[in-house]
């Protein structure tokens, strides 16, 4: 993680998760994500980018984050699919 990347109140992150940002093709750096409060991130996660994750959400375990994720929402795997918690519809976040 590195100084630039805001994280809010009541969050949990577990075990070897990474949260940054990444280097450009012209050699700069990306905006460093922005997660809001109460978000519950797994394992093995990665969020790298300019990245701003909702409140409430829910990043699984091994998720590899490289779109926004809205509040209340759950979003797993790699590529990441994003669920709004109170729909039954998913959301596939790769093109």
């Amino acid at each position: 993680m590195n100084n630039q990347v805001v994280i809010g109140e009541n969050c949990t992150l577990r075990h070897s998760t990474t949260i940054g940002n990444k280097q450009s093709k012209e050699g700069g750096f990306t905006a460093s994500p922005v997660i809001g409060n109460n978000v519950d991130i797994g394992s093995n996660v990665c969020i790298i980018g300019n990245i701003l994750i909702g409140d409430n959400a829910m990043i699984g375990c091994g998720a590899v984050v490289v779109k926004n994720v809205p509040s209340d929402s759950v979003a797993v795997g790699n590529p990441t699919v994003i669920k709004l918690k109170d729909q039954d519809k998913y959301q596939y976040t790769y093109e």
